[in-house]
């Protein structure tokens, strides 16, 4: 459903200032990576479209991986490993502390990672990829 805000602005129901917050922040990023891409292509080459384009397509690359790697983190693949690693530490410390049941919600990892630059990171990594692949074909 659809609520009429006024005669020319139309928001959905259930969307909140998250969705723009990512979104924002998505753009920001993704200008960045652009302007990154245009100076390290003007020290590289000068002013070549086609040094450009690799330019940008490898760090739109780099910033789709780092946001691949939240993504995998945030799901929560490596909080019994660190879960573990923190039992067998704190076992083995000379403290010889008994091993507490709010332990284990003290040390996840997946609960550090934000979840806005995660969306933002991939975003406009996987965008940029692959506008810089269509330029590249294009050329």
């Amino acid at each position: 459903m659809v609520q009429l805000i006024s005669n020319s602005e139309f928001i959905p129901i259930g969307a909140d200032k998250t969705m723009s917050k990512d979104l924002s922040r998505a753009i920001w990023i993704g200008g960045f990576l652009i302007v990154f891409s245009l100076i390290c292509s003007l020290f590289l080459s000068g002013l070549d479209l086609l040094a450009f384009v690799n330019v940008l397509f490898m760090t739109s690359m780099c910033a789709s991986m780092i946001g691949l790697v939240l993504f995998v983190v945030k799901g929560g693949a490596f909080d019994f490993f660190t879960y573990s690693c923190k039992k067998i530490v704190k076992l083995f410390s000379r403290d010889r502390v008994p091993f507490d049941s709010n332990f284990e919600s003290a040390f996840a990892l997946s609960e550090s990672v934000d979840r806005s630059l995660m969306k933002s990171l991939l975003y406009s990594g996987l965008v940029l990829v692959f506008l810089s692949t269509v330029l590249a074909y294009s050329l």
